[in-house]
């Protein structure tokens, strides 16, 4: 398997990692497939209390039978673009879109401006998610734009391998008193 970070290797089944840093705390996923029904995985938590210089896991997955090799994965959730500009008129409506790749589940929230968006606050804005074949869909909707909706609004996808964000610059076009 080959990674884009030099210092974690992956070879017949043991995960290497060198030089482990906090970065490289998370969950990782164990798949072990032999071609015959749905294979087997596992989830590894690493957590880095200290620093350490080497770190190997070894897993084994195997019942009667069943011989198995064993890939691991890092698997957050992944936005294609990382930032947008959309603009929408003062007045009527508007729907921001992000689209998360991952494993799921994957929980989205909304913020603006740096600041979780509670739609029990403001009754313009609505959230809907569906859930697609490889990750999910989340829309934001605004009944009615206002002046005050001309901000950075962030997405953000949580699994239980990580998280990332995209963000749309809103800007609201008309005429202000």
């Amino acid at each position: 398997m080959k990674l884009s970070n030099p210092d974690i290797s992956v070879e017949d089944g043991t995960l290497s990692i060198n030089n482990i840093q906090k970065t490289n705390e998370g969950y990782y996923l164990c798949e072990a497939v032999n071609g015959i029904g749905s294979g087997l995985s596992a989830v590894i938590l690493i957590s880095v209390q200290g620093i350490s210089r080497l770190i190997v896991l070894h897993l084994v997955i195997s019942i009667a039978f069943y011989t198995t090799f064993c890939n691991i994965f890092l698997a957050p959730p992944q936005f294609e673009i990382k930032l947008r500009n959309q603009t929408a008129r003062r007045g009527e409506p508007a729907v921001l879109q992000c689209e998360a790749q991952g494993e799921k589940p994957i929980g989205i929230l909304w913020n603006m401006n740096n600041k979780r968006l509670d739609t029990k606050s403001d009754p313009r804005y609505t959230i809907r998610e569906e859930i697609l074949a490889n990750g999910v869909l989340s829309d934001l909707s605004i009944k009615r734009t206002e002046r005050s909706d001309s901000a950075l609004f962030t997405c953000v996808a949580t699994n239980a391998f990580g998280s990332d964000d995209t963000s749309i610059n809103m800007i609201v076009q008309g005429w202000f008193i």
